[in-house]
């Protein structure tokens, strides 16, 4: 009888568990909201750092900027840490082969605390998607983006 073949498990089918932890956080707004601009944009920054890979577990370091157009009306820089468990132990090369999958289960905790934080200082939360897009030409390591939305 021929042996059957074994398929390949994705990261996406090996995740066990996230859990996500906020390290740092810097907030800034202008103080004088007394006329507050009719439109809004930002641009968005993520950088990104592999901590570890051991075993079933990989930990993950995301630095997000995040700044309005017009300027000074927020700046806020957040480091998230995600920490990731695994049924089995997984390689270097996986865990590469899906940093987008990683990030994205970050995104809304990320989107979650940039609303909490931007309410609390304009008094109307300013909400980004929970989605994060990494470019594709920009070495694996540290990859950026830069979004340009309105509101």
């Amino acid at each position: 009888m021929p042996k059957k073949k074994r398929h390949s498990l994705s990261l996406k089918d090996l995740i066990k568990g996230v859990a996500v932890f906020l390290q740092d956080v810097e907030a800034k707004s202008m103080l004088d909201l007394s006329n507050p601009p009719k439109s809004l944009d930002h641009t968005l920054n993520y950088d990104y750092k592999i901590v570890n890979i051991e075993n079933n577990q990989v930990n993950i370091k995301l630095v997000i900027n995040i700044e309005s157009i017009p300027e000074n009306l927020f700046k806020i820089k957040l480091e998230v840490i995600g920490k990731y468990l695994f049924k089995e132990a997984i390689s270097e090369e996986m865990v590469l082969n899906d940093v987008p999958f990683l990030l994205d289960a970050l995104a809304p905790e990320v989107s979650y605390i940039v609303s909490f934080l931007t309410d609390r200082m304009l008094k109307q939360p300013y909400i980004i998607p929970p989605i994060i897009s990494l470019e594709l030409d920009v070495p694996k390591e540290t990859k950026k983006k830069n979004t340009k939305a309105s509101i």
